[in-house]
């Protein structure tokens, strides 16, 4: 019995320090526990009070109106329309009026041998008088698109229907840019964290619907591709309404009927299905967008014939007759390169794209938004018939991740390089081509600084987010 009583004394002061050391870890684990609930909800209270923000903001119908209005009347006086509308008797001030809009069209940086609209204007000519479009290498153009042109150039003769609807295609692309931001910076899943930024940019997120909408019906760029009348924005219409859609979640058939129909303007935008399917049912994405493509190619092998075929979609893999520069990098290269060079070159130029998605699919998918901002970034940057609408798409795009904003290098570069670009790539094509001052090295050299600055933002963006994604799976401070 004197020996258990000792036994049992000795016992008793380990089994207290146990049960003491147990009752620590478990209220440190409580601590822990109420400290990570009271940070997630201070997150959600933040976001829920820039979501009401957003909405406040966002809902201003008067604001919305007038930034239209404006954006409409400085579109539709700049252009052609405006002969139209109020004509001059003196021919002189009528063509001084409308050189804007000429010298727009004639600008490759703003339109492509894919985008031009004057090549619309001949298919649809052609349409009307029972000629083949594609039987010379000048329409590259789908032929349900030229239907779809077809009534504005057949209301009447001026050039005003058309102006109206590139007008107002810009406005729903800047309301479609809008409901993106209003979305993202809404919701609870794909909102950036905006912990570790200043306060600057967390109240900025609050007033980035409207500024964004402002911005891009206001963008020079913008503004310059639709006095092209530039058929680009019907393709950035449908890749956006895409993204919008796939972003609201239940709607993956409306998302991949939508970008289907970016698809079948040019096959390109398919490099942004594996980015739209991980933000839903994937399979449901990936399966409307190629059954839509697959019935909008049908319809016009079935009404048309094969001929258009090569003229749409295998031009921008040959480029053959069709090296007029544009802000890429392709045109410049297959000119000074011999003939025998061609084909490995051409095949590589295009193959190398497909080295991208898969890299970026496995470090990018938990954050698909930003995945689909870096394919389209590499597509603005390696597109053979790229123009500086794709860069403006690109950079409004950008505010979607502000989280990122502080770890982008060079940004003082970065702005002075792209107001540089804007002012001077129209005056070394004019150099170049109207005063015989310069060569084609001129405005190639603008095309590769303005393909270095594209780089250094992907890259910068691309570092920012592994350095942030993986601090944050190991609880490690974001600087």
């Amino acid at each position: 019995t004197i020996k258990h009583k000792r036994s049992v004394q000795h016992t008793t002061p380990s089994i207290a320090y146990r049960m003491t050391d147990e009752k620590a870890s478990s209220t440190l684990s409580t601590l822990s526990t109420l400290s990570t609930t009271s940070s997630s909800s201070a997150r959600s209270a933040s976001s829920a009070k820039h979501s009401s923000a957003v909405v406040s903001l966002w809902h201003r119908p008067t604001l919305l109106a007038a930034v239209v209005v404006l954006a409409l009347l400085v579109r539709i006086t700049s252009h052609d329309g405006l002969v139209d509308l109020f004509p001059v008797s003196d021919q002189k001030s009528n063509s001084h009026r409308s050189s804007l809009a000429s010298w727009a069209l004639q600008t490759p940086s703003l339109s492509t041998p894919l985008s031009s609209w004057s090549r619309v204007s001949e298919g649809v000519w052609r349409l009307q008088h029972d000629i083949d479009p594609y039987a010379t290498n000048a329409v590259h153009h789908p032929p349900l698109l030229l239907l779809a042109f077809q009534p504005l150039l057949a209301l009447s003769s001026s050039q005003l229907p058309s102006i109206l609807a590139f007008a107002l295609l810009d406005v729903f692309v800047a309301f479609v840019l809008g409901s993106i931001y209003a979305l993202v910076y809404s919701s609870e899943r794909y909102a950036p964290p905006l912990d570790h930024v200043p306060s600057l940019y967390r109240k900025l997120a609050s007033q980035l619907p409207f500024l964004i909408f402002c911005c891009y019906l206001l963008h020079p760029w913008i503004f310059g591709s639709n006095l092209a009348r530039s058929t680009t924005v019907v393709q950035t219409a449908c890749w956006l309404s895409a993204l919008w859609l796939a972003l609201r979640g239940g709607r993956e058939i409306l998302a991949g009927m939508c970008l289907g129909l970016a698809c079948y303007v040019d096959l390109f935008p398919l490099y942004l299905l594996p980015a739209l399917a991980l933000m839903g049912n994937g399979r449901k994405t990936i399966l409307s967008c190629l059954i839509t493509l697959a019935v909008l190619i049908s319809a016009s092998l079935f009404l048309f014939g094969s001929s258009w075929v090569r003229a749409c979609y295998f031009v921008v893999a040959t480029m053959d007759g069709e090296l007029r520069p544009n802000t890429g990098l392709v045109w410049y290269l297959f000119t000074e390169m011999f003939d025998h060079f061609l084909p490995f070159f051409r095949f590589f130029i295009h193959v190398h794209l497909l080295l991208y998605p898969v890299p970026l699919f496995v470090k990018l998918q938990h954050r698909p938004l930003f995945l689909c901002w870096m394919l389209y970034a590499l597509l603005a940057v390696f597109h053979p018939f790229t123009t500086l609408s794709s860069t403006a798409v690109l950079l409004l795009l950008l505010p979607l991740f502000l989280d990122l904003f502080p770890g982008i290098q060079f940004k003082f570069i970065i702005v002075n390089a792209l107001i540089y670009i804007s002012c001077l790539a129209p005056i070394l094509w004019n150099m170049w081509i109207y005063q015989g001052g310069g060569n084609a090295n001129f405005y190639f050299a603008l095309t590769i600084a303005h393909a270095i600055t594209q780089a250094v933002i992907i890259t910068s963006s691309l570092s920012t987010e592994i350095t942030h994604h993986y601090r944050r799976k190991h609880n490690l401070p974001i600087e």
